[in-house]
């Protein structure tokens, strides 16, 4: 595929919700590192450029530079991907001035899934460990622990479901991408592992910080492909609540009745791309508990363009920002979940 005609069709806009026009700029929230307005796409005559002032490197790039980061390939497997649909349409009639790119993705090859399963089943085991088992202090394991039941509400058998690992210290796997201390958080959809991502302790953001550095809560391994948390719950459900992080989902799954389903993307800047979309066609129901700020208002209205039928869960009581919020604060998730189920 030509990469100038690729870069010339491929509305950006289209790929990211939640942008605010400022004639030929686009300016909002970033996919990559979420914020508010530190993510700018700017119209050219060669096509869509951007920028983002926090994780970016201070310079445009393109269309195809910025598919090479949302769905990990290399350019190679980006220029050559056929399933994209782009025609030279220049000299056909349109009704819209630039044609859209469809975003079907796929997980990442199976060199990849299986050292990264590996290694994921390597940080799930050391939440496992007993005082007598040394390779990580115990004190640690059980910081961490604490940290998902008592913070987080998980309960053992989620934790241990959903293949949470700790890793305790960050280290360079073979490939020379880097490989983050914290707590791994793997993505899997239909037997495939699409992601991981670590929630970095606070102790590596801080120590970052005093070298001049900023680093996310949340980082995603390289290689990783954004895909919806949790999909295979929706098989056979019969209504889906979408939240807007994975804990959140994790802890809500577990008071949801039968037939019912917690799912995200992972993050407010992030809708369901054309691969999950018919996750969501058989259901009866979708509600969407997206977070009470300005972030989770835009995802919102991402995610009703895209199912129009989506229902808005009712607000959680309190002003409670977000699902684990509203159960810190000794909210009844049983009795919200009721009014959900209630309300037509």
């Amino acid at each position: 595929m030509d990469t100038k005609l690729m870069n010339a069709t491929t509305d950006l806009t289209a790929l990211v919700p939640g942008l605010r026009a400022h004639g030929r700029y686009h300016i909002g929230p970033c996919p990559f590192c979420g914020g508010e307005d530190r993510f700018t796409i700017k119209r050219t005559d060669a096509g869509d450029l951007w920028i983002c002032r926090q994780c970016g490197d201070g310079k445009y790039h393109d269309a195809v530079a910025f598919r090479m980061r949302a769905e990990g390939k290399s350019f190679r497997e980006v220029t050559q991907d056929t399933r994209y649909e782009i025609r030279d349409t220049s000299s056909e009639r349109r009704s819209s001035p630039v044609p859209r790119v469809s975003n079907f993705a796929s997980a990442p090859d199976e060199d990849w899934q299986t050292s990264r399963l590996v290694a994921q089943k390597r940080a799930a085991a050391t939440l496992w460990l007993t005082d007598d088992e040394p390779p990580v202090a115990p004190e640690i394991t059980r910081v961490v622990w604490h940290y998902l039941r008592a913070y987080r509400g998980l309960s053992p058998d989620t934790i241990r479901r959903y293949m949470l690992g700790y890793v305790p210290e960050g280290a360079q796997l073979g490939d020379g991408s880097a490989y983050p201390p914290g707590i791994h958080i793997p993505g899997m959809v239909d037997g495939q592992l699409w992601y991981v991502k670590a929630r970095l302790p606070r102790a590596a953001r801080q120590a970052a910080a005093g070298h001049g550095r900023r680093l996310p809560k949340y980082m995603m391994l390289r290689g990783s492909r954004t895909a919806l948390f949790n999909a295979d719950a929706l098989v056979g459900a019969r209504v889906a609540v979408v939240v807007e992080g994975e804990f959140d989902a994790m802890l809500l799954g577990q008071f949801l009745p039968p037939g019912w389903a917690a799912v995200t993307m992972g993050g407010a800047a992030t809708p369901p791309g054309a691969t999950f979309l018919p996750y969501f066609g058989p259901l009866e129901r979708v509600l969407l508990c997206l977070d009470n700020d300005d972030a989770g208002q835009r995802a919102l209205a991402a995610w009703r363009g895209l199912l129009a039928w989506a229902e808005v869960a009712p607000p959680l009581p309190g002003g409670a920002k977000d699902v684990t919020d509203f159960w810190r604060k000794q909210g009844d998730l049983d009795e919200w979940i009721k009014q959900c189920a209630d309300t037509p």
